[in-house]
């Protein structure tokens, strides 16, 4: 299997990873972040997100957003657009990029 990244201007999309699972519950604990998406345990925890990213993601189109630093959110393109940013992040305006890079990545996959 070929693992595909993408980096845009300021931000790398990739396969989400266990290193991952930290970061996930730390941003979900975020109401601002969790009330918009449609089916979030509460609280969400370490084990949670390790099973999100060893059997969810690898089943569909998900992929970590990351700023090269840290995972800083996650989205997916099947069966619609979604994503998820950090709640300190979310007025960044870092959704276009993402969701623009989403796509292509989807696109050469052949996953969509």
């Amino acid at each position: 299997m070929t693992v595909r990244i993408l980096r845009t201007s300021d931000l790398i999309l990739r396969p989400l990873e266990l290193t991952d699972a930290s970061a996930i519950p730390q941003a979900l604990a975020d109401w601002d972040v969790s009330r918009w998406l449609s089916a979030v345990p509460s609280p969400y925890t370490i084990d949670d997100a390790k099973y999100f990213i060893t059997q969810i993601a690898p089943k569909d189109t998900i992929w970590a957003i990351d700023d090269e630093t840290d995972l800083i959110g996650v989205i997916g393109v099947k069966p619609n657009l979604g994503y998820w940013l950090r709640g300190d992040l979310a007025q960044q305006r870092i959704h276009d990029p993402s969701s623009r890079g989403r796509y292509r990545m989807a696109f050469f996959a052949n996953r969509c």
